[in-house]
Protein backbone atom coordinates (compact mmCIF):
# COMPACT_ATOMS: atom_id res chain seq x y z
CA UNK A 1 0.00 0.00 0.00
CA UNK A 2 1.20 3.44 -0.90
CA UNK A 3 1.17 6.00 1.75
CA UNK A 4 -1.18 8.97 1.26
CA UNK A 5 1.80 11.33 1.05
CA UNK A 6 3.30 9.33 -1.80
CA UNK A 7 -0.06 9.28 -3.58
CA UNK A 8 -0.34 13.05 -3.30
CA UNK A 9 3.20 13.43 -4.68
CA UNK A 10 2.40 11.15 -7.62
CA UNK A 11 -0.76 13.12 -8.39
CA UNK A 12 1.16 16.42 -8.28
CA UNK A 13 3.94 15.05 -10.52
CA UNK A 14 1.33 13.68 -12.96
CA UNK A 15 -0.36 17.08 -13.16
CA UNK A 16 2.98 18.84 -13.69
CA UNK A 17 3.93 16.31 -16.37
CA UNK A 18 0.63 16.81 -18.18
CA UNK A 19 0.99 20.60 -18.05
CA UNK A 20 4.60 20.37 -19.28
CA UNK A 21 3.62 18.11 -22.16
CA UNK A 22 0.77 20.45 -23.04
CA UNK A 23 3.05 23.50 -23.05
CA UNK A 24 5.70 21.60 -25.01
CA UNK A 25 3.22 20.45 -27.63
CA UNK A 26 1.41 23.78 -28.03
CA UNK A 27 4.19 26.35 -27.77
CA UNK A 28 7.32 24.49 -28.82
CA UNK A 29 6.28 21.60 -31.04
CA UNK A 30 3.37 23.65 -32.43
CA UNK A 31 1.16 20.60 -32.68
CA UNK A 32 -2.01 22.64 -33.41
CA UNK A 33 -0.20 24.39 -36.24
CA UNK A 34 0.98 21.08 -37.66
CA UNK A 35 -2.56 19.81 -37.44
CA UNK A 36 -3.81 22.88 -39.31
CA UNK A 37 -5.78 24.31 -36.44
CA UNK A 38 -6.19 28.07 -36.89
CA UNK A 39 -4.19 27.97 -40.13
CA UNK A 40 -4.88 28.25 -43.85
CA UNK A 41 -2.65 27.36 -46.80
CA UNK A 42 -1.42 29.51 -49.66
CA UNK A 43 0.92 28.83 -52.57
CA UNK A 44 3.54 30.89 -54.36
CA UNK A 45 4.97 30.30 -57.84
CA UNK A 46 8.73 30.96 -57.85
CA UNK A 47 11.12 31.19 -60.83
CA UNK A 48 13.34 28.77 -58.88
CA UNK A 49 13.57 27.43 -55.34
CA UNK A 50 16.26 29.97 -54.45
CA UNK A 51 17.38 27.91 -51.45
CA UNK A 52 13.94 27.96 -49.81
CA UNK A 53 13.29 24.85 -47.71
CA UNK A 54 10.55 23.20 -45.70
CA UNK A 55 9.84 24.78 -42.26
CA UNK A 56 11.29 28.13 -43.44
CA UNK A 57 9.66 31.19 -41.90
CA UNK A 58 6.99 33.19 -43.71
CA UNK A 59 6.93 36.89 -42.81
CA UNK A 60 4.58 39.78 -43.54
CA UNK A 61 5.63 43.34 -42.70
CA UNK A 62 8.47 42.04 -40.54
CA UNK A 63 6.31 39.62 -38.51
CA UNK A 64 6.53 35.83 -38.69
CA UNK A 65 3.04 34.67 -39.64
CA UNK A 66 3.61 31.09 -40.77
CA UNK A 67 5.86 28.32 -42.05
CA UNK A 68 6.68 26.77 -45.41
CA UNK A 69 5.25 23.26 -45.56
CA UNK A 70 6.68 22.13 -48.91
CA UNK A 71 8.72 23.25 -51.93
CA UNK A 72 8.02 21.32 -55.13
CA UNK A 73 9.60 21.70 -58.59
CA UNK A 74 7.37 22.72 -61.51
CA UNK A 75 7.79 23.15 -65.26
CA UNK A 76 8.41 26.89 -64.86
CA UNK A 77 10.42 26.83 -61.61
CA UNK A 78 9.18 25.88 -58.17
CA UNK A 79 6.04 26.16 -56.07
CA UNK A 80 6.13 26.81 -52.34
CA UNK A 81 3.21 25.84 -50.13
CA UNK A 82 2.95 27.52 -46.76
CA UNK A 83 0.54 27.84 -43.86
CA UNK A 84 -0.17 31.09 -42.09
CA UNK A 85 -2.24 32.01 -39.07
CA UNK A 86 -5.91 32.66 -39.72
CA UNK A 87 -5.72 36.03 -37.97
CA UNK A 88 -3.57 37.43 -40.79
CA UNK A 89 -5.18 38.48 -44.08
CA UNK A 90 -2.95 38.73 -47.14
CA UNK A 91 -3.93 41.24 -49.91
CA UNK A 92 -4.44 39.92 -53.42
CA UNK A 93 -1.63 42.08 -54.87
CA UNK A 94 1.00 40.50 -52.61
CA UNK A 95 4.31 39.33 -54.03
CA UNK A 96 6.38 36.51 -52.50
CA UNK A 97 10.09 37.31 -52.21
CA UNK A 98 12.76 34.88 -51.07
CA UNK A 99 15.44 36.49 -48.89
CA UNK A 100 18.45 35.35 -46.88
CA UNK A 101 18.52 35.68 -43.11
CA UNK A 102 22.29 35.27 -42.93
CA UNK A 103 25.33 34.68 -45.11
CA UNK A 104 25.19 30.91 -44.61
CA UNK A 105 22.10 30.65 -46.79
CA UNK A 106 19.17 30.46 -44.35
CA UNK A 107 16.23 31.58 -46.46
CA UNK A 108 12.75 32.84 -45.62
CA UNK A 109 9.67 33.88 -47.60
CA UNK A 110 8.67 37.54 -47.30
CA UNK A 111 5.19 38.63 -48.39
CA UNK A 112 5.09 42.23 -49.62
CA UNK A 113 1.99 44.24 -50.55
CA UNK A 114 2.18 47.67 -52.18
CA UNK A 115 -1.30 48.84 -51.15
CA UNK A 116 -4.03 47.93 -48.70
CA UNK A 117 -6.86 46.62 -50.90
CA UNK A 118 -10.20 45.42 -49.63
CA UNK A 119 -9.76 42.00 -51.27
CA UNK A 120 -7.66 39.30 -49.67
CA UNK A 121 -6.38 35.89 -50.66
CA UNK A 122 -8.41 32.86 -49.72
CA UNK A 123 -7.18 29.43 -48.69
CA UNK A 124 -5.60 27.51 -51.56
CA UNK A 125 -5.00 30.53 -53.81
CA UNK A 126 -1.61 31.07 -55.49
CA UNK A 127 0.64 34.14 -55.45
CA UNK A 128 2.05 34.59 -58.95
CA UNK A 129 4.41 37.55 -58.39
CA UNK A 130 7.69 36.49 -56.82
CA UNK A 131 11.45 37.06 -56.76
CA UNK A 132 14.42 35.03 -55.60
CA UNK A 133 17.93 36.23 -54.64
CA UNK A 134 20.78 35.94 -57.10
CA UNK A 135 22.87 32.83 -56.67
CA UNK A 136 26.09 33.52 -54.77
CA UNK A 137 27.95 30.61 -56.37
CA UNK A 138 28.36 32.12 -59.88
CA UNK A 139 29.39 35.44 -58.34
CA UNK A 140 32.09 33.71 -56.28
CA UNK A 141 33.26 31.78 -59.35
CA UNK A 142 33.54 35.01 -61.33
CA UNK A 143 35.46 36.69 -58.53
CA UNK A 144 37.77 33.68 -58.28
CA UNK A 145 38.45 33.76 -62.02
CA UNK A 146 39.15 37.48 -61.83
CA UNK A 147 41.64 37.01 -59.00
CA UNK A 148 43.26 34.10 -60.81
CA UNK A 149 43.79 36.31 -63.87
CA UNK A 150 45.89 38.77 -61.86
CA UNK A 151 49.64 38.26 -62.30
CA UNK A 152 50.97 37.07 -58.97
CA UNK A 153 54.26 38.89 -59.47
CA UNK A 154 52.57 42.30 -59.71
CA UNK A 155 50.21 41.96 -56.76
CA UNK A 156 52.94 42.91 -54.30
CA UNK A 157 53.82 45.94 -56.44
CA UNK A 158 50.16 46.91 -56.52
CA UNK A 159 49.94 46.67 -52.73
CA UNK A 160 53.14 48.72 -52.32
CA UNK A 161 51.88 51.43 -54.69
CA UNK A 162 48.52 51.47 -52.91
CA UNK A 163 50.25 51.87 -49.55
CA UNK A 164 52.35 54.69 -50.98
CA UNK A 165 49.28 56.37 -52.46
CA UNK A 166 47.23 56.36 -49.25
CA UNK A 167 50.12 56.72 -46.82
CA UNK A 168 49.81 59.79 -44.63
CA UNK A 169 46.22 60.44 -45.69
CA UNK A 170 44.75 59.63 -42.28
CA UNK A 171 43.46 63.17 -41.54
CA UNK A 172 42.08 63.52 -45.07
CA UNK A 173 40.33 60.16 -44.84
CA UNK A 174 38.92 61.18 -41.46
CA UNK A 175 37.52 64.36 -43.00
CA UNK A 176 36.08 62.27 -45.83
CA UNK A 177 34.38 59.95 -43.32
CA UNK A 178 33.03 62.92 -41.36
CA UNK A 179 31.70 64.52 -44.54
CA UNK A 180 30.11 61.20 -45.55
CA UNK A 181 28.41 60.94 -42.17
CA UNK A 182 27.13 64.49 -42.57
CA UNK A 183 25.74 63.62 -46.00
CA UNK A 184 24.06 60.52 -44.59
CA UNK A 185 22.54 62.66 -41.85
CA UNK A 186 21.20 65.06 -44.45
CA UNK A 187 19.75 62.14 -46.39
CA UNK A 188 18.06 60.90 -43.23
CA UNK A 189 16.60 64.35 -42.57
CA UNK A 190 15.24 64.49 -46.14
CA UNK A 191 14.20 60.86 -46.42
CA UNK A 192 10.83 61.65 -48.01
CA UNK A 193 12.48 63.63 -50.82
CA UNK A 194 15.04 60.85 -51.36
CA UNK A 195 12.24 58.28 -51.58
CA UNK A 196 10.46 60.47 -54.14
CA UNK A 197 13.65 60.70 -56.21
CA UNK A 198 14.09 56.93 -56.11
CA UNK A 199 10.47 56.33 -57.11
CA UNK A 200 10.73 58.76 -60.03
CA UNK A 201 14.10 57.43 -61.25
CA UNK A 202 12.50 54.58 -63.22
CA UNK A 203 12.40 56.54 -66.54
CA UNK A 204 16.09 57.42 -66.16
CA UNK A 205 17.04 53.82 -65.49
CA UNK A 206 14.89 52.71 -68.43
CA UNK A 207 16.67 55.19 -70.70
CA UNK A 208 20.01 53.75 -69.60
CA UNK A 209 18.73 50.27 -70.39
CA UNK A 210 17.69 51.41 -73.86
CA UNK A 211 21.14 52.98 -74.32
CA UNK A 212 22.89 49.64 -73.81
CA UNK A 213 24.45 49.62 -77.28
CA UNK A 214 25.78 53.15 -76.85
CA UNK A 215 27.23 52.24 -73.45
CA UNK A 216 28.93 49.18 -74.94
CA UNK A 217 30.39 51.34 -77.72
CA UNK A 218 31.58 53.84 -75.12
CA UNK A 219 33.25 51.02 -73.18
CA UNK A 220 34.98 49.78 -76.34
CA UNK A 221 36.19 53.30 -77.12
CA UNK A 222 37.45 53.61 -73.56
CA UNK A 223 39.35 50.35 -73.99
CA UNK A 224 40.93 51.65 -77.19
CA UNK A 225 41.85 54.89 -75.43
CA UNK A 226 43.43 52.98 -72.56
CA UNK A 227 45.42 50.85 -75.01
CA UNK A 228 46.68 53.94 -76.82
CA UNK A 229 47.60 55.55 -73.51
CA UNK A 230 49.52 52.43 -72.52
CA UNK A 231 51.42 52.47 -75.83
CA UNK A 232 52.34 56.13 -75.24
CA UNK A 233 53.37 55.81 -71.63
CA UNK A 234 56.19 58.36 -71.91
CA UNK A 235 53.85 61.00 -73.33
CA UNK A 236 51.29 60.35 -70.61
CA UNK A 237 53.98 60.66 -67.93
CA UNK A 238 55.15 63.91 -69.50
CA UNK A 239 51.60 65.27 -69.47
CA UNK A 240 51.13 64.24 -65.85
CA UNK A 241 54.43 65.85 -64.86
CA UNK A 242 53.47 69.09 -66.64
CA UNK A 243 50.01 69.16 -65.12
CA UNK A 244 50.93 70.68 -61.69
CA UNK A 245 52.71 73.72 -63.25
CA UNK A 246 49.72 74.22 -65.53
CA UNK A 247 47.37 74.12 -62.56
CA UNK A 248 49.59 76.62 -60.75
CA UNK A 249 49.49 78.97 -63.74
CA UNK A 250 45.72 78.71 -63.99
CA UNK A 251 45.48 79.39 -60.27
CA UNK A 252 47.75 82.41 -60.68
CA UNK A 253 45.63 83.77 -63.54
CA UNK A 254 42.44 83.44 -61.54
CA UNK A 255 44.12 84.96 -58.48
CA UNK A 256 45.26 87.98 -60.49
CA UNK A 257 41.87 88.47 -62.10
CA UNK A 258 39.70 87.79 -59.07
CA UNK A 259 39.02 91.53 -58.67
CA UNK A 260 38.25 92.31 -62.31
CA UNK A 261 36.58 89.02 -63.21
CA UNK A 262 33.29 89.80 -61.41
CA UNK A 263 33.10 93.14 -63.23
CA UNK A 264 33.80 91.37 -66.53
CA UNK A 265 31.06 88.84 -65.84
CA UNK A 266 28.67 91.67 -64.95
CA UNK A 267 29.50 93.41 -68.24
CA UNK A 268 28.99 90.13 -70.08
CA UNK A 269 25.58 89.87 -68.45
CA UNK A 270 24.74 93.33 -69.79
CA UNK A 271 25.92 92.33 -73.27
CA UNK A 272 23.90 89.14 -73.06
CA UNK A 273 20.81 91.12 -72.12
CA UNK A 274 21.42 93.50 -75.02
CA UNK A 275 21.81 90.57 -77.41
CA UNK A 276 18.44 89.29 -76.21
CA UNK A 277 16.87 92.67 -76.94
CA UNK A 278 18.47 92.88 -80.42
CA UNK A 279 17.97 89.24 -81.25
CA UNK A 280 15.97 89.88 -84.44
CA UNK A 281 18.44 92.53 -85.65
CA UNK A 282 21.36 90.18 -85.07
CA UNK A 283 19.59 87.43 -86.97
CA UNK A 284 18.97 89.84 -89.88
CA UNK A 285 22.66 90.81 -89.98
CA UNK A 286 23.75 87.17 -89.94
CA UNK A 287 21.30 86.37 -92.73
CA UNK A 288 22.58 89.29 -94.86
CA UNK A 289 26.31 88.54 -94.38
CA UNK A 290 26.49 85.73 -96.99
CA UNK A 291 24.64 87.92 -99.51
CA UNK A 292 26.99 90.84 -98.79
CA UNK A 293 29.97 88.56 -99.38
CA UNK A 294 28.49 87.47 -102.67
CA UNK A 295 28.00 91.11 -103.71
CA UNK A 296 31.59 91.97 -102.76
CA UNK A 297 32.91 89.02 -104.71
CA UNK A 298 30.86 90.09 -107.74
CA UNK A 299 32.17 93.66 -107.56
CA UNK A 300 35.85 92.77 -107.15
CA UNK A 301 36.14 89.61 -109.21
CA UNK A 302 34.73 90.84 -112.55
CA UNK A 303 37.78 92.96 -113.38
CA UNK A 304 40.86 92.08 -111.33
CA UNK A 305 42.47 95.15 -109.75
CA UNK A 306 39.35 97.34 -109.86
CA UNK A 307 35.77 97.36 -108.57
CA UNK A 308 33.03 97.10 -111.18
CA UNK A 309 30.13 99.19 -109.88
CA UNK A 310 28.22 98.72 -113.13
CA UNK A 311 27.82 94.98 -112.56
CA UNK A 312 26.70 95.49 -108.97
CA UNK A 313 24.16 98.13 -109.94
CA UNK A 314 22.89 95.96 -112.76
CA UNK A 315 22.26 93.15 -110.32
CA UNK A 316 19.51 95.23 -108.70
CA UNK A 317 17.38 96.68 -111.58
CA UNK A 318 14.88 99.26 -110.51
CA UNK A 319 13.68 102.82 -111.15
CA UNK A 320 17.16 104.32 -110.54
CA UNK A 321 19.22 101.75 -112.48
CA UNK A 322 16.75 100.03 -114.79
CA UNK A 323 19.58 98.40 -116.76
CA UNK A 324 23.15 97.44 -115.89
CA UNK A 325 25.75 100.25 -116.12
CA UNK A 326 28.72 98.52 -117.75
CA UNK A 327 31.22 101.45 -117.88
CA UNK A 328 31.05 102.64 -114.27
CA UNK A 329 33.93 101.14 -112.32
CA UNK A 330 36.49 101.99 -109.65
CA UNK A 331 40.27 102.16 -110.14
CA UNK A 332 39.89 102.19 -113.92
CA UNK A 333 42.21 103.75 -114.87
CA UNK A 334 44.25 103.65 -111.63
CA UNK A 335 45.17 107.04 -110.05
CA UNK A 336 48.47 108.70 -111.03
CA UNK A 337 51.00 109.35 -108.22
CA UNK A 338 54.09 109.96 -110.39
CA UNK A 339 55.18 113.64 -110.35
CA UNK A 340 53.41 114.51 -107.09
CA UNK A 341 54.89 115.04 -103.64
CA UNK A 342 55.33 111.89 -101.61
CA UNK A 343 53.20 111.53 -98.51
CA UNK A 344 56.16 112.26 -96.22
CA UNK A 345 56.43 115.83 -97.70
CA UNK A 346 52.78 116.76 -97.44
CA UNK A 347 51.95 119.80 -95.32
CA UNK A 348 50.02 119.31 -92.15
CA UNK A 349 46.31 119.87 -92.50
CA UNK A 350 46.39 122.44 -89.71
CA UNK A 351 49.03 124.54 -91.53
CA UNK A 352 47.07 127.30 -93.32
CA UNK A 353 49.99 129.69 -94.01
CA UNK A 354 50.67 130.78 -97.65
CA UNK A 355 53.10 128.57 -99.55
CA UNK A 356 54.45 128.39 -103.08
CA UNK A 357 52.80 125.94 -105.36
CA UNK A 358 55.27 123.28 -106.35
CA UNK A 359 55.57 122.23 -109.96
CA UNK A 360 53.58 119.08 -109.60
CA UNK A 361 51.71 117.24 -112.30
CA UNK A 362 51.23 113.72 -113.54
CA UNK A 363 54.50 112.67 -115.17
CA UNK A 364 53.25 109.47 -116.73
CA UNK A 365 53.73 109.86 -120.52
Amino acid sequence: MLKPQIKRQLVIFSILTAVSLLVLGVYYLRLPTLAGVGQYSLKADLPEAGGLYKTANVTYRGTIIGRVTSVEPTETGAQATFQISSKYKIPVDTSANVHSVSAIGEQYLDLVSADNPSQYLKAGQTITKSTVPSAIGPALDTANRGLAALPTGKISSLLDETATAVGGLGPSLQRLVDATQAIVGDFKANLDDVDAIVEKSAPIIESQTQSGDAIHQWARNLNVLASQAASREDTVKHIVSDLPPLIDQVHTVFSETKDSLPQLMANMAILTEMSKRYNRNTEQVLVFLPQAGSITQTVTATYPGRGSIGVALGAFPGPIFPVPVPGLSLNSPPPCFTGFLPASEWRAFADTSPAELPDVACRIP
